[in-house]
């Protein structure tokens, strides 16, 4: 996200490469990924909505109290009392619905860069980049999602007038560009690799045509 940033006003830059950039906003991106993880943990749609309901509202809680701790904790316990009334107990554990894993959520939320990026758009910055963009990512990204994020930048740019871009979806590769089973973060540790050569590839190639070598 920063790389645009930076080439939408810096005449110094000549090309950049978008590796798992950002082409919808913080906050879309942090919705997406919640979606995904709890899929995974086998919650059903309601509970999702449940969920995402709560995490609004305890967001919305930790703004109106954010120097007091206790009033904040105390607020989210009643919040997942009334919101989450229809889940059990032991379906609250399974799916992290507690205390603790929500004010750990907020108290992240309310950090200065985490605020930052999700109000941040990419959208208009993205517009007013007129130089050589390669914009690459993973199909098993769970934390970037490669099709409406690619699909967000490859919009931006045209709409921008650029026609020097170029995006690709580089297929088995989670977030990190390692070749990957499921693409979850608690895979990262257990795979050897650095970075797949596809990835590599993928960015050699480009730049060989960009610099025109």
């Amino acid at each position: 996200m920063i790389a645009p940033i930076v080439a939408s006003k810096s005449p110094d830059v000549a090309f950049i490469v978008l590796m798992a950039g950002p082409g919808i906003t913080g906050e879309q991106i942090l919705r997406t990924q919640a979606i995904t993880f709890y899929k995974k943990m086998g919650a059903s749609d309601s509970e999702i909505k449940t969920i995402l309901e709560l995490s609004d509202a305890a967001d919305k809680l930790a703004e109106n109290n954010n120097t007091d701790k206790q009033k904040r904790k105390e607020g989210i316990a009643k919040l997942i009392k009334d919101k989450a009334a229809g889940i059990s107990d032991t379906r609250k554990k399974q799916l992290e619905i507690t205390e603790d894993a929500f004010l750990q959520s907020v108290e992240l939320a309310q950090s200065p860069w985490m605020k930052y990026f999700i109000h941040f758009d990419p959208i208009p910055v993205l517009k007013q980049v007129r130089i050589p963009v390669l914009a690459i990512n993973g199909s098993k990204d769970v934390q970037v999602l490669a099709d409406n994020n690619l699909k967000g930048i490859e919009t931006a740019l045209k709409q921008g007038g650029n026609k020097k871009y170029q995006v690709q979806k580089l297929e088995g590769l989670n977030h990190l560009f390692q070749k990957a089973d499921s693409g979850f973060p608690d895979e990262y540790g257990t795979i050897e690799q650095t970075i797949d050569p596809t990835a590599l590839t993928a960015i050699g190639d480009w730049l060989k045509k960009v610099a025109g070598k």
